[in-house]
This record gives C-alpha cells, structure tokens and sequence, in this order.
C-alpha cells in the first residue's frame, strides 16, 4: 500500500478511553489482544480526501476516521462536506432503519 494505507494497532495500545478501559477489560477476560486496520484521514487536505475513493473501493480498513480539520492548504469546508457526503454515500450505501429520509430537492 501507499503512504498512508493500512495501520495496524493493538487493542493495549489503543488510545483515549482505550488506554483506561482495555487493561480492565483484559483483566476480567472482558476483551482479547487483537490487530484493527484502520484509516485516518484530515478531510481538509487534497491530497488526504483523495484516499477516500481507495478506502470505499477497497474496503480495507476495520474503522476509519474522518478528521474535519483545516489544516494546511487544501479544501474549503464546503468541499469537505461534499467529499466526505460522496464517501459515506458510497460506504453505506443503503441507508439503516434509523436515518431520518431526506429531503427531495
């Protein structure tokens, strides 16, 4: 894979809530040790929301995240909306019983 593709972290290495409730969660043979591929992508970068055709084609990553920043040069929050809109439509493309319907027009 290119710059950027797939990542693979360990379920103890896990960061934020991760770091707090997985060494208990282990302990109590509440969870296993396990690999997740996943996708960090900064939606406000060209280069970054290119990859998004890739992870919706390729299916690859387990999780993947969507990082609405504006940091470097790159795509007005509009543009993001839109990429991020196109992506998420082709990811889940049917849509749960839980979606409101959209509005026509």
């Amino acid at each position: 894979m290119a710059a950027g593709g797939p990542q693979t972290r360990r379920l103890r290495e896990a960061g934020g809530y991760g770091r707090c409730a997985g060494p208990a969660a282990y302990r109590n043979s509440c969870a296993v040790e396990g690999e997740l591929l996943h996708a960090y992508v900064s939606t406000g970068r060209t280069g970054e929301i290119d990859r998004l055709r890739g992870l919706a084609a390729d299916r690859w990553a387990d999780a993947f995240c969507l990082a609405d920043d504006d940091a470097g040069p790159g795509l007005s929050p509009r543009e993001q909306q839109r990429a991020v809109a196109a992506f998420l439509e082709a990811y889940f493309p049917v849509p749960s019983p839980y979606e409101k319907s959209r509005p026509i027009g």
